[in-house]
């Protein structure tokens, strides 16, 4: 598996893959960022049902915390609901308690391989 979560960041050991986008501004950096080797697949919350996951087979689901219509939560659901096995990937702004928040959406998801992602991801810190 190509996304690892560790104290609510994500760390990458990059595989190939494929990665499926629910909605997600500027995608392709993203992927780019943390998995170069991920193919990656766009789509819309309203079109995310099984059809959907079996044609793209993702790896990974990325989605925004909170999104133009709908949440991290409405999307754990339907992942659930279809049996997505893969790992949820939560885009998050800087979020001061991470931990607090991951913690709440494996809470909902059930015990999903669930990862928070801070995009964009914190720069090196000026002294």
């Amino acid at each position: 598996m190509g996304w690892h979560g560790n104290s609510g960041r994500a760390e990458v050991v990059i595989t190939q893959g494929t990665a499926l986008a629910i909605e997600v501004r500027n995608a392709q950096s993203i992927v780019s960022a943390y998995v170069p080797h991920y193919a990656l697949v766009l789509t819309r919350f309203a079109a995310l049902d099984a059809a959907m996951l079996a044609r793209v087979q993702p790896d990974c689901v990325l989605f925004p915390l909170f999104g133009p219509s709908f949440d991290a939560h409405q999307v754990l659901e339907r992942l659930h609901g279809l049996r997505f096995q893969g790992t949820a990937c939560v885009l998050t702004p800087h979020l001061p308690a991470p931990q607090m928040v991951l913690e709440e959406l494996r809470r909902l998801a059930g015990a999903r391989d669930l990862t928070l992602m801070e995009f964009p991801a914190p720069g090196p810190t000026q002294p």
